[in-house]
């Protein structure tokens, strides 16, 4: 019984990176081998999700960085897998491998945009999976409180206007404003 049939038939099983890829699914990810389903982004999350992305790809290609991608799938564990999509994600370019299929390995710069529906319990296993897979900074963007929460492996630091957010070591140069980032 294929790996589609076994989901469909509500039958429990682990999937690998590449069985989860053929399921050919949207608004999901693959965490510990089991598929986790997630609502799809309202607008407000996707106008912040395409200003971010926008800001670091536009700073990205002028300076030659490295590679800018939104909700694109990083293979961040293997055995059980885990495959999650931040909104918005960076590689630095020595890194940069051009793939059709999931990252194999985890970004240098994660961003979520959170939801309403988030849960500060599924949040901090989101921030294990990225740091326990390598991912240098992670960035949450809480639209409600009009923050960006700079997360690195020991320290976090929550921003707010007039204050901007830096690409540090990973994006050498890059600043937004966090005003300009909720603004209308």
């Amino acid at each position: 019984m294929s790996a589609t049939s076994m989901l469909e038939a509500g039958q429990p099983q682990l999937l690998t990176a590449e069985e989860f890829y053929a399921l050919h699914r949207d608004h999901c990810e693959l965490v510990r081998g089991e598929v986790v389903d997630l609502m799809p982004p309202g607008f407000r999350h996707g106008r912040l999700a395409v200003k971010l992305a926008t800001a670091i790809n536009t700073h990205a290609k002028q300076h030659r960085l490295g590679a800018t991608v939104v909700e694109s799938g990083f293979v961040l564990h293997r055995g059980p897998d885990t495959v999650r999509g931040p909104d918005v994600a960076f590689v630095c370019q020595e890194r940069v491998v051009d793939t059709e299929k999931f990252y194999e390995g985890a970004p240098d710069l994660a961003v979520e945009v959170l939801s309403p529906d988030d849960r500060i319990g599924q949040v901090n296993a989101r921030l294990r999976d990225y740091f326990a897979a390598g991912v240098r900074v992670v960035w949450l963007v809480d639209p409600d409180q009009q923050t960006v929460a700079v997360h690195d492996k020991e320290h976090a630091r929550t921003l707010r206007a007039p204050e901007s957010v830096d690409g540090g070591d990973i994006l050498p140069g890059f600043a937004l404003p966090i005003a300009s980032l909720f603004a209308p």
